[in-house]
């Protein structure tokens, strides 16, 4: 058994299954790099690696009951375009055309991006007002989405050129209303819990590099069958 557990460190078996299980390592590496940029243009966001969301700034991103991003909102998600068009072409996603040079980490591409999800949120307090647009705050954070999306692609082109391996579009939207809280105060009723409540995400999803992960697989099929030869 010792010849086994030394022929799997020798021959760094454990590294094979790590690549294979990459992507969260992948997005957890883009996050920062999109985190990194953003500070850059004076812009604090908050990244979760285990979850693969992005949160822009909380608070004075919309007002209570409108879609339509306030002045100070709007220039914050034309700064999260610019960084998206940026980075994602770094992490695995086809364009339709080939674009300008970018400066690109290095990255272990086992994983590549498949969605980029414009996530929007809403406060606690329930649409009530019969002048409203809205028939409720499903309607309204997904509002809020669709707006941050047209900012971002007017603001950026390029990102609705943006393709996943499969050949769909990688920007999406979707709306959670009140539902995703974003801090654990019980109170959500506060002014100011409430405009944290209000807010926009980014999350991001990982598919298999299928070739990637064929050849690691092929690659420690390999080294099982001769270890298969060390075992009595």
């Amino acid at each position: 058994m010792k010849d086994v557990v030394r022929y799997v460190r020798d021959h760094q078996v454990d590294n094979l299954l790590a690549r294979i299980g990459a992507a969260s390592t992948t997005r957890a590496q883009m996050l920062e790099d999109m985190r990194h940029r953003l500070q850059v243009l004076g812009i604090e966001v908050t990244i979760d690696p285990v979850n693969g969301t992005l949160k822009l700034p909380a608070g004075g991103l919309f007002l209570a009951g409108q879609a339509d991003p306030t002045p100070r909102g709007r220039e914050t998600i034309r700064k999260l375009g610019a960084v998206l068009a940026a980075t994602l072409p770094c992490y695995g996603v086809l364009q339709a055309s080939s674009g300008p040079a970018r400066e690109c980490p290095p990255v272990d591409l086992y994983s590549t991006l498949s969605s980029a999800y414009v996530e929007g949120h809403t406060d606690v307090v329930p649409i009530a007002a019969s002048d409203s647009r809205f028939h409720d705050n499903w309607d309204l954070s997904a509002a809020r989405a669709i707006e941050t999306y047209k900012l971002l692609r007017a603001a950026e082109p390029s990102l609705q050129e943006l393709r996943n391996r499969e050949g769909d579009a990688l920007l999406g939207v979707s709306g959670y209303a009140e539902t995703r809280p974003a801090t654990q105060d019980p109170d959500r009723l506060q002014a100011t819990v409430r405009d944290l409540d209000r807010r926009i995400e980014v999350r991001l999803t990982m598919a298999a590099n299928e070739t990637a992960v064929r050849e690691a697989v092929e690659a420690l099929n390999q080294q099982l069958a001769e270890v298969s030869d060390l075992v009595p």
